[in-house]
């Protein structure tokens, strides 16, 4: 997925969150723990070649991890401690991604706000401008903004990724089944840890 959309597309790839990390969340829900670290591992190494640096730092591993982490707690825990969960891992990934932002890209973050608080004073109309207590209401909202949306997105995208999860759990156990027919996976077998590793 993130070899799909460009570099350039930060907000796209920051949705893309809710559905990057569902793979790993149903191969750990489906696998168990020691297999899906695995899987995490060659995920982080391929993710490591293949993507830019800031891409693989601020959505791909967050995205493993997170997977990790939701399918680790989904169905061992309660609904909302798991949704609570994965919503604050998603706002760890959003500051993550604004420290990758500001060491690696060499974007001002408080230079940009404050750009943003100019354009926003100059499409208000003069006349409410002039009055110090809105104008300080302004500047109050927009400060308090930051942090309540990136709480909320995150809450939203944690909502939204584990009724996904839900989804694709329940179809996955009516056509699987709740364990796997040995005589029907036996060709997938392999003997020898090296060649079930690769």
């Amino acid at each position: 997925f993130h070899l799909i959309f460009p570099g350039g597309q930060k907000s796209i790839q920051g949705m893309m969150l809710v559905i990057t990390f569902l793979p790993t969340a149903v191969y750990c829900m489906r696998c168990g723990v020691r297999k899906t670290l695995i899987m995490v591992a060659a995920g982080l190494v391929l993710s490591g070649l293949l993507l830019p640096l800031e891409v693989f730092l601020s959505f791909a591993a967050p995205a493993l991890l997170i997977g990790l982490v939701a399918g680790l707690t989904y169905g061992k825990l309660q609904r909302l401690p798991v949704i609570l969960i994965v919503s604050t891992m998603f706002l760890l990934q959003n500051i993550g991604e604004l420290l990758v932002y500001y060491l690696m890209m060499q974007i001002n973050l408080v230079d940009t706000y404050v750009r943003i608080v100019g354009i926003v004073h100059e499409k208000m109309p003069e006349a409410l401008m002039a009055i110090p207590v809105f104008r300080l209401f302004l500047e109050d909202l927009m400060l308090c903004s930051v942090p309540c949306m990136a709480i909320l997105v995150s809450g939203a995208k944690g909502i939204l990724g584990f009724m996904i999860l839900k989804m694709l759990n329940t179809r996955l156990t009516s056509i699987l089944g709740p364990e796997a027919d040995p005589d029907k996976t036996k060709q997938t077998k392999f003997n020898g840890a090296g060649i079930s590793i690769a």
